[in-house]
């Protein structure tokens, strides 16, 4: 719980003389309730997010235009994640951190000792 919330949570109780664990089932329960309903939505189909209503709070929308653009970051993050993942050379370029002994340069037609 925030800081300024647990608070209002014992005064709450005290004044109407209710268990600390109620307050927070009801303060959480329409929470939860709108978590709930935001996981019923399909994923890049902005048409099957609902709004929800808090009776004392407002209305909590769901703007198609703003569930797109997250789904779009989320898709963009992945890409780039794993692009770098691809990036990381194999075991086989990179032989004792980058370090050759003479063994490599034996090896190796391409460098030369001199």
């Amino acid at each position: 719980m925030q800081k300024k919330v647990t608070p209002l949570i014992k005064s709450i109780s005290l004044k109407y003389n209710v268990p600390l664990d109620v307050v927070k089932a009801i303060i959480n329960s329409q929470f939860e309730c709108a978590r709930e309903e935001a996981k019923k939505g399909e994923k890049g189909k902005p048409e099957t997010f609902r709004n929800v209503r808090f009776k004392h709070l407002g209305l909590l929308v769901a703007k198609p235009s703003k569930i797109m653009a997250i789904h779009n970051a989320k898709r963009t993050r992945d890409r780039i994640r794993d692009s770098n993942t691809k990036m990381v050379p194999d075991s086989g370029s990179i032989r004792r951190g980058g370090v050759h002994t003479a063994e490599d340069k034996d090896s190796n037609s391409s460098e030369e000792c001199t």
